[in-house]
């Protein structure tokens, strides 16, 4: 059997944690005799091999023509592209990784054009969510219906509009927005003009995405019911949660291992508003008697450079805050259990984080937002703490409370599970593969 998986990018660029989940999962899937190979968009087209997997980049057109073209069908030049690579690799199935404007609508629909079964994984909230967060107002968990009003409103605050403003200028949008997207007007202004009709138009790709593919396969349980809310059958729906490659997954039994100061806490992740570091660096400056080491390894891409710079002045160079360079995805574990908690406080809902998977393979308590797929995997007072988010008050009680009473901490690691494995996650996958070329 053969399946072309079709992530946003791959390596050797910077990627994410899909594109660490696509890995991981070809590899186990080669052990079951199952040919994978990747397919994802770049600036031109070209070929080469990663860890012994064919690559196909396929180039995007650089042009766009107006604001439809931008958030619609999605790009032809791309979907021609996509087509040659069908035709060259005769995938029995197409496992689409993303939802943009290069890995599109018009790919999966390229692949049913050329009799191929089709999966879709809902890795991230940007698939659904314009905002990217499934917050609305960027304060309240949504549920993830799909309201043209609703999420144009929010996606305008999230533009730096107020929320009375939002429902003002949506309004025009209503009226104005159809004859907007079609011109070659862009920028925040007519973008934010023409937001009613962008809403639609880009609620309608989601909609035929959901019902055109063979399967929707989701990491979590909301995200399974956000599917459910917004009109796809629960047959079609197949969870199968994050797992970790055979080499990180075995637990580190460190349950023994005595607190010794200062009690040393790790983030890693991106330096990102929506990762929330800042609220762990506004914590730990707001106790200056604890003896704390918190060290922060993250990437800083190009539009989060003004972040990280905030965080270096909110850190006023206290010398327990230290930032440091991001580590290879395989030497994460190894890594983690040099610390005694990782935090994860997001401000956005998570398919894992599979850092969470990561900190407990290597023994390590979490303390997360108490959001999303984090709660999944974090059970309070068990084998972490959950925390509510944004709240500066809760961070630093919890943390006050590990490193006055450190027992809590051993008792945490005595709760410890081994996380699920790659190897179970890539039986799911062959399995529904399978599946689908009988039927």
């Amino acid at each position: 059997m053969r399946v072309l998986h079709v992530p946003y990018c791959f390596y050797p660029d910077p990627v994410g944690g899909t594109e660490v989940y696509v890995s991981s999962l070809m590899t186990c899937l080669s052990k079951k005799n199952i040919e994978s190979s990747v397919a994802a968009p770049d600036i031109h087209t070209h070929f080469y091999q990663y860890n012994n997997f064919d690559v196909d980049r396929f180039s995007v057109s650089e042009k766009i023509n107006n604001l439809e073209d931008l958030h619609g069908e999605g790009d032809e030049k791309a979907r021609e592209e996509f087509s040659r690579i069908l035709e060259k690799k005769k995938p029995d199935i197409v496992h689409f990784h993303a939802l943009t404007r290069g890995v599109s609508l018009r790919l999966m629909r390229e692949a049913k054009r050329q009799d191929i079964k089709t999966v879709f994984t809902y890795h991230t909230p940007t698939v659904t969510c314009f905002r990217g967060t499934l917050l609305h107002l960027g304060k309240n968990i949504c549920n993830g219906k799909l309201d043209k009003k609703n999420c144009s409103v929010c996606t305008l605050h999230a533009l730096g509009v107020n929320q009375v403003t939002a429902k003002t200028v949506n309004a025009f949008s209503v009226l104005l927005g159809d004859k907007i997207i079609k011109t070659k007007l862009r920028g925040k202004l007519w973008t934010a003009l023409s937001m009613s009709q962008l809403m639609k138009l880009r609620h309608a790709v989601i909609y035929s995405m959901m019902k055109e593919v063979d399967k929707l396969v989701v990491l979590c349980e909301w995200a399974k019911k956000l599917c459910m809310i917004n009109g796809v059958e629960q047959e079609k729906i197949m969870l199968s949660r994050h797992g970790l490659s055979s080499k990180s997954s075995s637990i580190i039994k460190r349950a023994d291992m005595k607190l010794n100061f200062p009690l040393k806490i790790v983030f890693i992740g991106r330096f990102d508003v929506m990762k929330g570091p800042d609220i762990l660096v506004k914590a730990i400056r707001n106790m200056l008697d604890l003896e704390i080491q918190f060290d922060l390894y993250g990437i800083v891409q190009n539009k989060e450079e003004k972040y990280f710079n905030t965080l270096k002045s909110l850190a006023a160079g206290d010398p327990r805050i230290r930032f440091l360079s991001p580590v290879p995805s395989e030497e994460v574990i190894s890594l983690l259990c040099q610390y005694h908690l990782l935090v994860v406080p997001s401000r956005c809902l998570e398919t894992g984080p599979l850092v969470v998977l990561e900190a407990f393979a290597a023994g390590v308590p979490v303390i997360g937002s108490s959001l999303g797929g984090i709660a999944e995997l974090v059970k309070h007072q068990e084998n972490g703490l959950l925390v509510k988010t944004d709240s500066l008050k809760d961070w630093m009680h919890v943390i006050r409370q590990c490193c006055e009473t450190p027992s809590i901490i051993d008792n945490f690691k005595k709760n410890i599970k081994p996380p699920r494995s790659m190897e179970l996650v890539s039986t799911e996958m062959a399995a529904l593969y399978y599946q689908l070329c009988q039927n």
